[in-house]
């Protein structure tokens, strides 16, 4: 019957649906509350956080990369990475 139907589905529904809902709660992310896993892929031991830049334009285009090369160069002459390794 109904009542029986109500009694064994909703229940699980309802628990279900309150841990989604505990789950999609936001909240603001800060190094601190980073999980140490990603934490460890962005920021050094000593402070210094990982940074990414991309070339404006065509990454395939040899004179974007020598362009964002020299740029980049100009602010980080110890900076790595494809662009400036090709």
């Amino acid at each position: 019957d109904r009542a029986r139907a109500t009694a064994l589905l909703v229940p699980p529904l309802d628990t279900m649906l309150g841990q989604i809902r505990a789950t999609l709660q936001a909240e603001a992310v800060t190094r601190a509350t980073l999980p140490p896993e990603i934490a460890g892929n962005w920021v050094a031991k000593d402070g210094r956080a990982l940074v990414q830049v991309f070339p404006k334009g065509d990454s395939n285009n040899n004179a974007v990369l020598r362009r964002f090369t020299t740029a980049v160069r100009a602010v980080a002459p110890d900076a790595s990475g494809l662009p400036v390794a090709t």
